[in-house]
């Protein structure tokens, strides 16, 4: 698609006619808003404008009605989308994963754009424990985004000769190359990681503005879009060098170009890559726990979790649509390792858990081992790391969750915590039960470090219990909970203005408990929705 927008843009500022112009920018105009929908847009807006400003820089008279054309195009196409896709509800909760530090752990580095990957058809697997060292936090998929020193080399020939024959050379090869150069040097400093050397980049404020943006790399499309014309010139100039002289020699450096190509960017084909067959063995290992639900580690979503899904055939924790309740469900269960989580999941119906030490999805929080928890029992490791348990914790009383905190993160020591900021200074704890009775609500909380907060907790009845913070403290009162969905309050005063102000909790649980109840749950519905 990227090569399309090029050529079209190729055409506009060929055009003489301005009947072509017109039709030409209505083409990009449709091209855009394909290219606007999904991660891609943004590219799809700097690569058009871009473009414009490097045929600007050489002819203003057609180049200003481009660039003037082109933004129109660029901002309005990604209006209408946008203002679709908050009407529709699609992509809502895009971005809701991300962190600003992705924009320098996804960032391309010089050795990812010139260093072949591993398992190349030539190098094999030599450049493995060089790629296994640079991968500065991203993964494969993310970091190998290999130009081809053939490729190099031949753009940089045209941009050399293209410099020195510049009033020889056609008009539309001056604006084609005026326009792909500063595409290509948009998308260098779009991809560099932000900050460089201190600097941020201006990644960081298209991270600002689009909600789904943070992997750097995949700008290496419109590297590679932008670089393989530039090249195509540099080579077709050498042919006809050559030609002059022997068509049969300019004939065989072509040739000898193709095969370096290949060579070069062709992977061994019997390097193992990813298949359907065989099944990983951490699924065969499934099937040896009891029927039920199965929680893929890291809880988010990802296609790999729901591709195997089709062996084992099990429901998943994973993959309920952003701010669902199950997806608010899922954030309470992050680190199988934390207190009550497996007895949790096994109120849930949860049976088995796997988890993928190496596995690229966006959670929110990474699990950790649980070997030395007692509701779990190991049902088998495997050589890439994953790991399969079978739960066998009894099941809780009651299943709570949270409203009104911010995304949880794992502390330095492995405790996940919900930083309380909601507006108010009032949330919500979210409790289902199967059956009526009395449970003991249990969480950790800590005020903001040298400070010191009162947190309540109350039900609809204006009760409530006050729990006076100094550093990390246990709150627990007894709740009479009934059989379906009900809450309680959560309140402190002043509210907090930001994370680092903010009372944080830890996952909250409940305990099967007797007594006299402090606090009664009303109740918001019958079903408790599992």
């Amino acid at each position: 698609m990227e090569v399309l927008a090029l050529l079209l843009l190729s055409l506009i500022a060929a055009a003489r006619s301005p009947t072509l112009t017109r039709l030409a920018v209505v083409g990009v105009a449709n091209l855009a808003c394909w290219l606007m929908s999904g991660y891609f847009g943004p590219m799809a807006a700097v690569t058009t404008i871009a473009f414009a400003v490097g045929v600007l820089a050489v002819e203003r008279s057609r180049g200003v009605k481009l660039l003037i054309g082109s933004m129109i195009v660029a901002v309005a196409a990604a209006g209408v989308l946008g203002i679709g896709a908050v009407a529709s509800g699609t992509n809502s909760g895009a971005g809701v994963n991300r962190a600003v530090g992705d924009l320098s752990v996804f960032g391309i580095r010089p050795a990812d754009l010139v260093v072949p990957p591993p398992g190349n058809i030539v190098l094999g697997g030599r450049l493995d424990s060089f790629w296994n060292a640079h991968l500065h936090g991203a993964t494969r998929a993310e970091v190998i985004n290999y130009l081809g020193w053939l490729t190099i080399l031949l753009a940089i020939t045209w941009l050399i000769f293209s410099r020195r024959r510049w009033a020889q050379i056609g008009d539309r090869e001056r604006l084609a190359t005026a326009g792909l150069l500063a595409a290509f040097i948009a998308g260098l400093l779009f991809a560099a990681p932000s900050p460089l050397f201190g600097i941020p980049m201006p990644s960081r404020l298209l991270y600002a503005f689009v909600p789904a943006f943070r992997v750097l790399s995949r700008w290496d499309f419109l590297l590679i879009t932008a670089l393989v014309p530039l090249a195509a010139l540099g080579l077709q100039t050498i042919w006809r060098a050559l030609a002059r002289r022997s068509v049969a020699v300019a004939g065989a450096v072509v040739g000898i170009a193709m095969i370096v190509s290949f060579l070069e960017l062709a992977l061994h084909p019997a390097q193992a890559r990813f298949r359907s067959v065989p099944t990983p063995p951490e699924y065969a290992a499934v099937r040896q726990t009891p029927l039920g639900i199965l929680a893929e580690y890291p809880l988010g979503y990802s296609d790999i979790f729901r591709l195997w899904q089709r062996v084992h055939g099990r429901p998943l924790v994973n993959g309920a649509p952003p701010g669902s309740a199950a997806d608010t469900a899922r954030l309470m269960l992050l680190d199988p390792t934390q207190p009550g989580t497996a007895e949790a999941l096994s109120l849930l119906g949860v049976t088995a858990v796997a988890i993928h030490p190496g596995a690229h999805v966006d959670a929110e929080v990474l699990p950790r081992d649980p070997a030395h928890d007692k509701g779990y029992k190991l049902v088998g490791r495997f050589a890439d790391g994953a790991s399969v348990w079978r739960v066998t914790a009894t099941p809780a009383p009651a299943f709570v969750t949270l409203a009104g905190f911010a995304p949880p993160r794992a502390e330095q020591n492995g405790r996940v915590v919900y930083p309380f900021v909601t507006s108010g200074g009032v949330g919500a704890i979210g409790i289902a039960a199967k059956t009526a009775g009395i449970v003991n609500l249990v969480f950790d909380a800590r005020p903001p470090p040298g400070s010191r907060r009162v947190l309540r907790i109350a039900d609809s009845s204006e009760h409530d219990r006050p729990f006076t913070l100094q550093g990390w403290t246990r709150v627990s009162v007894l709740v009479q909970v009934p059989r379906g969905q009900s809450q309680l309050l959560i309140k402190t005063d002043p509210p907090a203005t930001s994370e680092a102000d903010a009372i944080v909790v830890s996952v909250p649980r409940a305990e099967r408990a007797t007594g006299t109840p402090a606090l009664r749950a009303p109740q918001i519905s019958a079903d408790p929705g599992f």
